[in-house]
């Protein structure tokens, strides 16, 4: 289902990072840099950190997460907080 919503997992976990985590690029050419996702199951938080490049603006590829997350896990979420750096 992620497909629909234009993004794809590129890896998953590994021995050698934490545990609950993986890589999401989106499918389209225009939305550069991947999304880094963590669940913190101790908190029950999902940590999603956006990684662009070459002065992109990670706006389109946030904007499919969220909708993802909205589409699929409407129920289970309590609040999304984008914190710009």
């Amino acid at each position: 289902s992620l497909g629909r919503h234009l993004l794809q997992v590129t890896q998953e976990k590994r021995p050698d990072r934490s545990r609950g985590w993986a890589k999401l690029h989106s499918t389209e050419r225009d939305r550069r840099g991947a999304i880094n996702v963590q669940w913190l199951a101790a908190t029950n938080i999902l940590l999603a950190r956006v990684v662009t490049r070459s002065g992109n603006k990670p706006n389109l590829i946030i904007g499919d997460f969220v909708d993802y997350l909205i589409a699929r896990h409407k129920k289970r979420i309590q609040a999304i907080s984008i914190i710009p750096r």
